[in-house]
């Protein structure tokens, strides 16, 4: 009697393994992914640094006001291309920035950009130049203030020492108003804080490059400020 015949398993067909072609397709999607992540990434980053900007701005501009009314003397506000300044009025009566404490000059660094309006009007930024002329300037004042204190002191002894003295405060007089004739150009502020307690009406607008969101903060004639978004997802 011969034995029925075995009956075979099916044959599994060989397990396919990747194309060059889909692997190439599948790393492409993944660059595309992750270039979109990291852009989305970036312009995050970049659009909390436009608002602290804008919000920094406000409170510097609230401080001036508050500054201007406590100590009885007006603040102007500098917007130069390469950063701002607050400024006041030096002993000499010229414009000179405020060094130091929290109105001292600020950089804003690329690529955020200001811009600023003032009643309406778009005002061309100053030169760097001219504001580092004006704190040049105020330096210089005072050490000439300091020579001039030293030189009308009298000196004991001599005889005719004040009247040298005096004639010598006289000469360096002379030599300054000159001196000032030769660097006759002004700092002078775009915008104004006043004692009273008004201001000048301005808008500036913080922005970068590829960023949707620009951040408008608004100064009114009393001072107030208004901060808010243009033509962003917020």
């Amino acid at each position: 009697m011969i034995p029925p015949p075995r009956s075979r398993a099916p044959l599994r067909p060989p397990a396919r393994g990747f194309t060059l072609i889909e692997v190439l397709v599948v790393i492409v999607i993944v660059g595309i992914l992750v270039t979109f992540a990291t852009l989305s990434i970036g312009n995050r980053a970049l659009t909390d640094r436009l608002e602290s900007e804008a919000r920094r701005l406000q409170q510097l501009f609230a401080m001036a006001g508050e500054d201007a009314e406590m100590h009885g003397a007006e603040i102007g506000f500098v917007y130069t291309d390469q950063g701002y300044a607050f400024v006041t009025i030096g002993p000499n009566g010229r414009w000179v920035p405020i060094p130091d404490g929290a109105l001292r000059p600020r950089e804003v660094k690329e690529p955020i950009t200001l811009s600023l309006r003032v009643e309406g009007r778009l005002v061309p930024p100053t030169p760097l130049a001219d504001l580092i002329a004006a704190g040049k300037a105020a330096m210089a004042d005072a050490e000439k203030a300091q020579q001039k204190d030293s030189a009308a002191q009298p000196v004991a002894g001599v005889a005719g020492a004040t009247l040298s003295a005096n004639e010598a405060g006289k000469k360096m007089d002379d030599k300054d108003k000159q001196d000032d004739d030769k660097n006759s150009k002004a700092l002078k502020p775009q915008a104004m804080f006043l004692s009273s307690g008004e201001a000048t009406a301005i808008s500036v607008d913080v922005a970068a490059p590829g960023v949707a969101d620009v951040y408008r903060l608004e100064i009114d004639n009393l001072g107030r400020s208004k901060l808010g978004v243009l033509g962003g997802g917020k």
